[in-house]
């Protein structure tokens, strides 16, 4: 018995030349509920932290998220195509974002 997938189309939304994608949208929603996680936490643990606080942590987060997940697919998915065209790292259009980088990125933005 074959498994049929869905075709679901990769951009949520099209606005001219710019596409949102459902990833896109994910991460986004991710970094928002952690934000909202961090204050309900923050209040009922009484951690002191301000909302700036918050916020700093949070783009560590998503700093830690970007780049690890991109050099993490670069290393392992791109068959050393970085060593050739060390550019290729930045161009985050023509790939992808790994979950074991991101996830390493983002246990080193917590300890930095």
């Amino acid at each position: 018995m074959a498994l049929t997938y869905p075709g679901i189309d990769p951009v949520a939304l099209s606005l001219g030349p710019v596409q949102v994608r459902w990833y896109g949208l994910a991460y986004v929603a991710g970094f928002v509920g952690s934000l909202l996680a961090l204050r309900k936490l923050n209040e009922r643990w009484e951690l002191g932290l301000s909302f700036d606080d918050m916020l700093e942590i949070i783009l560590a987060a998503v700093v830690g998220v970007v780049v690890g997940g991109r050099l993490g697919y670069t290393l392992v998915y791109s068959s050393g195509q970085w060593l050739h065209d060390p550019l290729y790292v930045f161009r985050m259009w023509e790939g992808g974002m790994s979950f074991h980088g991101g996830l390493v990125g983002i246990m080193l933005a917590a300890i930095v």
